[in-house]
């Protein structure tokens, strides 16, 4: 019986997750949630969604790409949306049975962290599976 190979998922801006996947042949998710709680009842809620998940579907294919000039397949490109991006993040482990998770964070502390949250913090400590995060440059 053959062994299903490894499965890595790799956040939106893919952090060094096609380095790991072409390190171990592994098959490779393009991965990017939009938060569709943080609009509320803003009347232009559902024009910004709209933005935000073009420019996430934008950073996925750019992954891809990336991936794919260093010789590594993405076998499924994604932009999701849900409640919140670790909850988005957790379902997508869970239903596409990832081994591992590989993402940037910004590195956010103090104050900022407190206001912005980590995603990669609450994805640490309540994934079924490893995460690895990868600092982030910071964007001007």
């Amino acid at each position: 019986r053959r062994k299903r190979g490894l499965r890595i998922a790799a956040l939106e801006k893919l952090g060094n997750g096609w380095e790991l996947a072409a390190a171990t042949d592994a098959a490779l998710h393009a991965v990017s949630v939009v938060n569709v709680a943080a609009f509320g009842a803003d009347i232009r809620g559902p024009l910004l969604l709209d933005e935000l998940e073009e420019r996430a579907s934008d950073a996925v294919d750019a992954a891809s790409d990336t991936a794919a000039a260093a010789g590594v397949e993405t076998i499924r490109k994604s932009v999701g949306r849900d409640v919140s991006i670790h909850d988005g993040i957790l379902a997508y482990i869970d239903e596409y049975d990832v081994d591992i998770v590989v993402m940037g964070t910004h590195g956010h502390t103090g104050f900022d962290r407190y206001m912005l949250g980590s995603v990669a913090e609450k994805l640490v400590r309540s994934s079924p599976v490893p995460v690895v995060t990868v600092r982030q440059p910071r964007e001007e």
